[in-house]
C-alpha cells in the first residue's frame, strides 16, 4: 500500500506522523522520495518505522532532512492486526 505522493519542493521543513492502532501486532511503514510524482521504479528510502507486539497504540513522528521533491509513505511490511494504520506528511 502506498500513500499519495506529496509535492514538498517549496517546503523548508518536512515531517510526518504514523498512527498505530491499539490492536496492531506487527508491521512496517517507510517514508520514500522520488524526483517525479509518477515515478514507477523503486523510490529512495528516507526512513522506516516498524511496530511489534506491545508497542502499538501510539503515534511516531519522523522529521526529514535535506531537499526533496516528492515524498510518500508506503507499507513495507504487512501490518498484522490493527485496523486503520495511518500516516500523514507535513511541510512548512
Amino acid at each position: 500500500t502506498k500513500g499519495e505522493p506529496v509535492d514538498v519542493q517549496r517546503c523548508r521543513e518536512v515531517g510526518g506522523y504514523i498512527t498505530w492502532p491499539p490492536d496492531t501486532a506487527s508491521g512496517g511503514v517507510q517514508i520514500e522520495t522520488a524526483n517525479n510524482r509518477n515515478y514507477t521504479g523503486i523510490w529512495a528510502v528516507l526512513g522506516t518505522e516498524d511496530i511489534f507486539s506491545g508497542s502499538a497504540n501510539r503515534q511516531v513522528k519522523k522529521d526529514i532532512t535535506g531537499v526533496q521533491k516528492f515524498v510518500r509513505w508506503r507499507v513495507n511490511t504487512v501490518v498484522v492486526g490493527g485496523v486503520g494504520v495511518s500516516a500523514s506528511i507535513l511541510c512548512n
